[in-house]
């Protein structure tokens, strides 16, 4: 399939992917987490004080609240005396944040939520590119299956209407398993930068990304140990890792992940 073709049917992919997550959030009610994370990612953002994200690393939750710079948001005013910090803080900061801008709450939820569903867009096209990288030149109709599967997998539609960590956690944790496959490929300084800035992405979405340690070394050893001519070989048990890999991630729900 010539790459012009494989490029419009993702485009499509994607457009259906987007109408699907945008037609569905609006319409969702604020879930358990979001009543977290939806304040936390705009104190995040909107202070620098990262207290309000100890429970993950920031990069997500920061995304998700930037939406809200700009909008009319009541400003952070927790009471007198309380710690900003624990358990307690996080749900607590939801209902203090819900009931100050509860006249244009849903609106910034739905802000937030728009960024999940551009991480979700993402991950469908990096699918799409990691499974061509895999399956060899030309090799359109592979990327399409990919994306298709990832973008209408159940918990990665579920998940990219929500303002929550896992998709943007499924993004980069895939990201850095793409880069690391393109640096084995063709080792070199700068595909070991890119490796290294992927992962250093993931480890900064969520905790959940250390997993990823382990399994870039197993990879990386089996790999570099691999006979010549096994490199699709190689490329398809790497590309396994991702999708488990991504799976897991995308299952790692919630503010105790």
């Amino acid at each position: 399939m010539p790459d012009r073709i494989s490029h419009l049917w993702l485009a499509l992919l994607v457009a259906a992917f987007a109408a699907l997550a945008i037609h569905s959030l609006e319409q969702k009610s604020v879930t358990i987490d979001e009543y977290g994370f939806l304040p936390a990612g705009y104190n995040l953002v909107s202070t620098g004080d990262l207290r309000f994200s100890e429970w993950h690393t920031p990069l997500v939750n920061g995304l998700l609240g930037l939406p809200l710079i700009g909008a009319d948001v009541v400003p952070f005013s927790p009471p007198d005396g309380t710690p900003v910090e624990g358990r307690t803080w996080f749900w607590n900061n939801g209902e203090w944040f819900a009931q100050a801008n509860a006249d244009r709450y849903h609106a910034l939820l739905v802000r937030a939520r728009l960024v999940s569903v551009a991480l979700g867009m993402a991950l469908g096209v990096l699918a799409y590119f990691f499974a061509r990288q895999i399956a060899g030149p030309g090799a359109g109709v592979a990327g399409l299956v990919a994306a298709a599967l990832t973008l209408f997998h159940p918990d990665v539609l579920a998940h990219s209407r929500l303002a929550t960590l896992d998709v943007g956690l499924a993004f980069f944790f895939t990201l850095s398993l793409y880069a690391l496959h393109r640096y084995l490929k063709a080792p070199g300084l700068r595909r070991a930068a890119w490796a290294g800035a992927a992962l250093g992405l993931a480890l900064a979405s969520k905790f959940t990304s250390l997993v990823l340690i382990p399994v870039i070394l197993a990879m990386a050893g089996l790999l570099a140990s691999r006979p010549a001519g096994s490199e699709r070989l190689g490329g398809e048990a790497l590309g396994l890792a991702r999708s488990r890999g991504a799976d897991r991630a995308g299952r790692a729900a919630g503010p105790a992940g």
